[in-house]
C-alpha cells in the first residue's frame, strides 16, 4: 500500500497540534497515511466488511461473535480493544480518501484520537482481515471475527 509524508494528511492536526494530542516524534512516524488510491481501496475492503443495518455493524454474513461497547469509559474501551485486536499492523480507513496504517498498540493507547464522538464513523481492521472494529459517531465500538478463520 502506498503511503505519504503525514505532512499532507487532512487529519494530522490530531497528533501535531496541542490543542488537541501532541504525539512524541516517535510515535507519529508509526502513522503512516495512505494515498488516495491506496486509501480509496481500503475503503472498498470496508464496505463489503459493512452489514445492512444502517448502525454500522459488521456484516453478519462475513463476520461472527459481534460485540459492542459504549465509549462512556476510556480505559474501560482501552481494555476491551487489548482484548479484540492482535499486536501487527491495522488500517484505519474514516472516507474513501482518509486511511492510515499504524500499529495496533499504537491506536490502542490513543484511540479517543482517531475516534472523535459526533463527527467520526471509523473502521480498523488487520490486513489478514480475521477482524474487524467499527466506531460509531454515537460513541460505540462494534467488533466482528471473521467467520472465514
Amino acid at each position: 500500500m502506498q503511503t505519504v509524508e503525514i505532512e499532507k494528511f487532512p487529519l494530522r492536526w490530531r497528533w501535531t497540534d496541542e490543542k488537541y494530542c501532541l504525539l512524541p516524534d516517535h510515535e507519529l512516524r508509526r502513522i503512516r497515511p495512505l494515498s488516495q488510491g491506496a486509501a480509496a481501496k481500503a475503503w472498498e475492503t470496508l464496505i463489503r466488511f459493512v452489514g445492512a443495518e444502517s448502525d454500522f455493524s459488521p456484516s453478519a454474513e462475513l463476520f461472527m461473535d459481534i460485540e459492542f461497547i459504549s465509549t462512556e469509559d476510556p480505559n474501560l474501551v482501552r481494555q476491551w480493544l487489548q482484548s479484540k485486536i492482535p499486536d501487527g499492523e491495522i488500517i484505519i480507513s474514516w472516507q474513501p480518501e482518509l486511511a492510515v496504517i499504524t500499529e495496533s498498540k499504537l491506536f490502542i493507547k490513543y484511540w479517543d484520537e482517531f475516534c472523535y464522538p459526533s463527527s467520526d464513523d471509523v473502521s480498523i481492521w488487520s490486513k489478514s482481515e480475521k477482524w474487524v472494529v467499527h466506531y460509531h459517531h454515537h460513541e460505540k465500538f462494534c467488533y466482528g471475527k471473521s467467520k472465514a478463520v
